[in-house]
């Protein structure tokens, strides 16, 4: 055994009694007396000083423990050797009373030695990852194909494990590692079962499998009660991914615990699922994952990855206010990729933060070389994953790639999925990374809200500035009425809570005019454009550009939510009362001398509204235009003004109140409140 003992008095002074050849070798010092003087001859000595109070605390609260009849102690911590290198040792110690008092008899072993000489893992003691291949691939070559039948391996991680260690400590988390490892043991006594890292086990094995399952399942609830019995204060459970070896004679072990990781890879976000089973579709899967993760950094050196853009257009005036950057992918030898392939493959290997930092420098440097040339400009927002935060300093690149363009921090908007909200991951990294963004000057948005499960969870637990609605709640548009009102009520919750609304995959005209009657402020989709060179968007036809130093006279207007009777209608049409009318209401503009309106309530359209009363009030109908020149007399005072009005046989009480005005193009916008006189 590589290692050395030594005793210590087990009272306040800890006084090394002695120390073996062994553990003076492990500090570096030539003999007993040169360790003593090095160490003071105590304890306190051998520990370094940033472990001490750790390690003195988890002896005695072990060898005090009423279960530990033995009184043993095993704890981890790091030495600094006499040439001043830092060591990690493992402590194995019993509390022993004999004629010399009390004692601690100590085996230390310095976990690099044991890595090195012993083909186990130091945590558990199970078979490290290579002594396991070794011997899974020397028990499939000495297989005979029907003795492979039946032969499993099987990939189990468990579930939530990360959430585990942070709220009850790494030391917990161990000693649940530990337990699983030994549970695992027991239940496969005939099976090579290792811990490859973290919480990721593996098993060769016989299995019974049939294709319904039910043998499967039931083997693995056994494992899943015995895991749940180790903590009662948490939810634990395995998820398993099973391989069955093919008759290949030339198939390797690291070939199977691939294809089984696969597996239990595939169920990760499933709650209701706790093992798959290998077949090739996934096979194929996990090769385009590959090429994708070894194209990746060429691709991004050579171009093969561009930069396209999706106008943002505010429903208000009909402009594009903002640009979202996508990447496209069309590789030379891979051909073009889609998103849907490419974002989780970079994610499942963990090398996102690549592109997503390529795309922020890209974004950065389009934006400066548009400034240099004098065009126009609107802000850009860029997606990041929840993973950036963790893989890189995703904040200071960001702000390097800023600083170097010059490009103001309003310019740039942060775009976080609603998928931030998975379970078993570090949330406070997130939580923290988006409230540095936000200290320092930047939006940030959350992305596809309501595609998720807990959309309402992530409101109250981060603070956004926009939310992007999924319009995948409108593909039954035209049949259900369901997906208006979740529409309806979670717009009114993000404007009282100060948020702004923006529909994302609009592609009918009667989506978009369903969103202007509620109060949506921005909405982006197929409808305005596809996405595209930057240029090319900043041409397009259809579509002007906003002037930018309106941006915040805009985004105030699109705070307010104008009450509709329609919904209240709804809302209480199953009560037998009386229905309390709506004001007919509307937000108008004066710009430039001219009249514009902006939005409108439905009683406003319904009772003031005629066929030929449009936003410009184009109209020779004689009422629209008187009505039209008491609002411009009304606009010329400062204070809030009410006259009447006979609009459509009808005569109102007319209330305008100013509401808004943009400091740099003098735009000022009114509330207009008409009450009928009869």
């Amino acid at each position: 055994m590589p290692g050395g003992f030594f005793i210590y008095k087990a009272d306040k002074s800890e006084e090394i009694l002695f120390a073996n050849d062994e553990f003076i070798k492990i500090f570096e010092c030539e003999d007993f007396d040169d360790f003593m003087s090095y160490t003071g001859g105590t304890f306190y000595g051998v520990v370094h000083p940033d472990d001490l109070k750790r390690v003195e605390a988890q002896i005695i609260l072990q060898i005090e423990s009423p279960d530990n009849q033995d009184k043993l102690d095993y704890v981890q911590y790091r030495i600094k050797t006499k040439t001043g290198r830092v060591r990690y040792i493992e402590d194995f110690g019993r509390h022993v009373t004999s004629g010399n008092g009390d004692l601690f008899y100590v085996f230390a072993v310095d976990l690099k030695d044991k890595s090195n000489r012993h083909d186990v893992d130091i945590l558990t003691g199970l078979l490290n990852r290579e002594n396991f291949l070794n011997n899974a691939n020397l028990i499939l070559k000495n297989l005979s194909k029907p003795d492979k039948l039946g032969m499993a391996f099987v990939w189990f991680n468990i579930d939530n494990f990360k959430l585990y260690n942070k709220r009850f400590g790494f030391e917990r988390g161990n000693d649940l590692l530990r337990e699983a490892s030994y549970e695992l043991s027991s239940f496969f006594p005939d099976g090579l079962v290792s811990r490859f890292a973290d919480d990721h086990f593996v098993v060769f094995t016989t299995f019974n499998y049939k294709q319904d399952g039910l043998d499967a399942e039931f083997e693995l609830e056994e494992i899943q009660s015995k895991l749940a019995a180790l903590n009662k204060n948490a939810a634990l459970r395995f998820r398993a991914g099973i391989y069955f070896p093919s008759y290949n004679e030339d198939e390797e072990a690291q070939t199977a615990c691939d294809r089984a990781k696969l597996a239990c890879d595939r169920i990760k976000n499933n709650h209701s699922v706790n093992y798959c089973v290998y077949n090739e579709k996934l096979t194929s899967k996990l090769i385009k994952y590959q090429d994708i993760i070894d194209a990746l950094d060429n691709a991004i050196i050579n171009s093969s990855i561009k930069i396209y853009y999706q106008p943002i257009v505010r429903l208000l005036n009909g402009k594009i206010c903002e640009l979202e950057a996508l990447a496209r992918w069309n590789d030379n030898k891979l051909g073009f990729i889609s998103p849907g392939d490419f974002i989780p493959a970079l994610e499942k290997y963990h090398d996102i933060h690549k592109l997503d930092i390529f795309m922020i420098n890209q974004v950065c440097k389009d934006y400066k070389a548009r400034r240099v040339r004098g065009l126009p400009l609107v802000p850009v927002s860029i997606n990041l994953s929840r993973m950036d935060f963790e893989l890189c300093d995703i904040f200071n690149e960001v702000e390097k790639a800023v600083k170097d363009s010059e490009m103001p921090k309003n310019m740039l908007k942060i775009e976080i999925t609603e998928s931030i909200d998975l379970r078993g991951e570090d949330l406070n990294i997130l939580r923290l990374g988006i409230e540095k963004f936000k200290l320092n000057g930047y939006e940030v948005w959350m992305d596809d809200f309501g595609s998720g499960y807990s959309s309402l969870n992530v409101l109250k637990d981060y603070n956004f500035d926009t939310i992007k609605f999924d319009m995948k709640f409108l593909s039954d548009f035209g049949t259900s009425d369901k997906s208006k009102f979740i529409i309806n009520s979670n717009l009114s919750m993000a404007k009282q809570m100060g948020i702004q609304s923006l529909a994302e995959g609009v592609e009918t005209q009667e989506q978009l005019e369903y969103l202007k009657n509620i109060g949506f402020e921005k909405a982006q989709g197929y409808l305005f454009s596809k996405p595209a060179p930057l240029d090319e968007i900043f041409n397009l036809n259809n579509l002007e550009i906003e002037d930018f130093r309106d941006t915040q006279y805009y985004e105030e207007l699109g705070g307010i939510d104008l009450p509709n009777q329609e919904n209240m209608q709804r809302s209480i049409s199953r009560v037998n009362y009386t229905i309390a009318l709506v004001k007919p209401m509307a937000l108008i503009e004066i710009r430039d001398g001219e009249l514009i309106f902006l939005a409108a309530n439905d009683v406003f359209k319904e009772k003031i509204w005629d066929l030929k009363f449009n936003f410009n009030l184009s109209s020779s109908n004689s009422d629209i235009l008187l009505f039209k020149k008491l609002i411009l007399d009304a606009a010329n005072k400062a204070r809030p003004q009410q006259f009447s009005a006979f609009v459509n046989c009808e005569q109102y009480n007319i209330s305008m109140t100013p509401i808004a005005q943009s400091r740099e193009t003098k735009a000022k916008a009114y509330l207009i409140i008409c009450e009928s006189e009869y």
